[in-house]
């Protein structure tokens, strides 16, 4: 269901993009290689969970240089949680890790690309991202047998004992396809949201505990992941002055 989903999204996307490329950009001929401007955001997803959940500690930045409709993106985040439980065999599970993604992004509103040398307007987007984490981690489980006998003793066939399996700075890699809007505020501050599937995990090595969660891409059983990101940012304009291209002059 969620490859049909992201599947129709990237079908109209693309179908957008290649109707407006066919108009002329003005972006070909005048500034296509200068950076415009340069945004950050933090993510309020990351920061919400931080402050709600009591053993989880996550935070999650990206930034991306604007070259016209052209963006170059990256990011990086940092989790620590735990996860313990006192039920019939105990146990406890820490994990920490930190992940990177870096691509590109194409902003589909070609028309406000023409005249928005500034990059300082609402944009839609899609791209594309390659994504890395390493991960530390390490569960304890504690194994009993309370079986009772019909003398009322404890008659346990296998004694207690505890087991450990753990991960020291496991790597992971994935893909992404990411989609959303930037919209601006007020002045340079942009609220945006990143719709992202995450396909083609897989573990460098042979992980000797599967992560509870991956950093930046969740939980580590899937092969596949849905998500959507909210993202509070801020623009640094290079360019003060709208320019204009040589057939409007």
């Amino acid at each position: 269901m969620l490859r049909f989903l992201f599947g129709s999204i990237l079908v109209s996307l693309l179908g957008i993009t290649l109707v407006q490329a066919q108009e002329e950009d003005s972006l070909s001929a005048v500034g296509k290689y200068e950076p415009l401007a340069l945004r950050v955001g933090v993510s309020v997803n990351n920061l919400l969970r931080s402050a709600i959940r009591e053993n989880d500690t996550q935070y999650s930045f990206q930034a991306d240089a604007v070259f016209g409709r052209y963006m170059l993106a990256a990011e990086y985040g940092r989790a620590e949680l735990s996860r313990s439980s006192v039920a019939e065999n105990p146990f406890t599970y820490e994990s920490e890790g930190s992940f990177f993604r870096v691509g590109p992004d194409v902003n589909l509103l070609v028309n406000q690309a023409k005249t928005s040398f500034r990059a300082d307007g609402d944009i839609i987007f899609f791209g594309l991202r390659f994504a890395r984490a390493q991960v530390t981690d390490k569960m304890t489980l504690q194994t009993r047998d309370d079986t009772i006998g019909p003398d009322e003793n404890n008659n346990a066939f296998w004694p207690s004992q505890e087991i450990t399996a753990e991960n020291s700075n496991r790597g992971v890699i994935w893909l992404e396809m990411t989609a959303g809007m930037k919209v601006r505020l007020y002045r340079n501050i942009f609220l945006g949201y990143n719709l992202r599937f995450k396909f083609a995990r897989n573990f460098l090595g042979n992980p000797s505990l599967i992560p509870y969660e991956i950093p930046g891409f969740g939980p580590g059983e899937n092969e596949e992941a849905f998500r959507f990101d909210y993202y509070l940012i801020y623009q640094i304009p290079f360019k003060k002055k709208s320019r204009t291209s040589p057939k409007e002059q």
